[in-house]
């Protein structure tokens, strides 16, 4: 497992650095953890799903029989400030 995850993304990045951080590695399995920050920066639920439709279209472009695991953690409240 080679692990090319990178924070604050959004689903759109992966599309855009699939080159850099998918192809290249052509594996057999691909898992998308995303959505997340979509949600958090007003995208609707339909956007965030047809942008994975995107990043599901560009990898079997390339690696046509590798298996996506998209998954979305539900976005959590944002942490209270305490220093109020």
């Amino acid at each position: 497992m080679i692990n090319r995850g990178f924070g604050g993304s959004e689903i759109t990045d992966s599309t855009h650095f699939a080159g850099r951080v998918i192809f290249p590695f052509s594996r057999r399995w691909f898992f998308l953890r995303a959505g997340g920050n979509d949600l958090w920066a007003g995208k609707s639920v339909e956007q965030v799903f047809a942008d994975y439709k995107e990043v599901r279209w560009a990898v079997h472009a390339q690696l046509p029989d590798a298996k996506i695991v998209f998954y979305l953690l539900e976005p959590q409240p944002r942490a209270l400030d305490t220093a109020r």
